[in-house]
């Protein structure tokens, strides 16, 4: 199954509105900082110097619980479609938190960097290392079970995503980023 361009579109709408309700929630700060939320030490989150909340890990369970609700609705399930449901939900972790810096009038797109975003204490040609995981999965998940042509698949969702980025930070720069 290959997902059509509007079929993107529709997710990309999606980490978009997460990301104005998470500015929304968190305010200028991130990571939950001033949320009245537990703090959970995972090893996983430990090695890469922070810990999870209690929201951000009830948010992740219900964005993939979400993701897989086609799935659940229609009594339709291959690995086909769960490696789909799996990579589109690893690409849009990446795309929402990036919207969050971008559209968050309490940062600055300069400051997404080494130390200047406390929670993400990893970083790699540019991104924090998460992102880089969360793209690398998205990408090469399919190749295990599918091949070569999978990849080239899951580039073209990649690239797709990376427009759509793109184009929101210039037309947020252009027609929003003074008025709110």
């Amino acid at each position: 199954m290959v997902l059509e361009i509007g079929q993107l579109f529709y997710l990309f709408i999606l980490g978009l509105i997460l990301a104005l309700l998470e500015i929304e929630i968190e305010g200028t700060e991130g990571w939950a900082k001033n949320l009245p939320t537990k703090k959970i030490k995972f090893w996983w989150y430990a090695k890469f110097g922070k810990e999870v909340t209690g929201y951000h890990l009830a948010l992740q369970v219900f964005l993939l619980l979400f993701f897989h609700l086609p799935l659940v609705l229609f009594h339709n399930f291959s690995l086909e479609l769960e490696l789909l449901v799996l990579t589109q939900y690893f690409f849009f972790l990446v795309y929402w938190d990036f919207l969050w810096f971008v559209l968050n009038p309490g940062f600055r797109l300069r400051n997404f960097k080494r130390g200047g975003v406390p929670w993400y204490a990893k970083w790699f040609l540019g991104l924090p290392v998460e992102y880089w995981l969360a793209l690398g999965v998205g990408v090469f998940l399919p190749a295990v079970f599918f091949g070569l042509p999978a990849v080239i698949i899951q580039l073209e969702y990649f690239l797709t995503y990376l427009s759509l980025t793109i184009l929101t930070i210039i037309l947020f720069f252009i027609f929003a980023r003074h008025r709110l």
